[in-house]
């Protein structure tokens, strides 16, 4: 029993990280698109309105 409790603690605690890495890759990824995306002609047509 203790040796299957060991085995599922590192098994969820490695899904656990691997989990983390892809929603870090993600969060990159996303970071990204948007700076590479034409978001600044929107925030200047914002700030000129007013």
């Amino acid at each position: 029993m203790d040796v299957v409790y060991v085995a599922g603690i590192v098994a969820c605690t490695g899904l656990i990280a691997a989990l983390i890495r892809l929603c870090v890759r993600l969060s990159r990824i996303r970071q990204v698109g948007v700076a590479a995306a034409p978001v600044t002609p929107r925030v200047t047509a914002e700030t000129r309105r007013p």
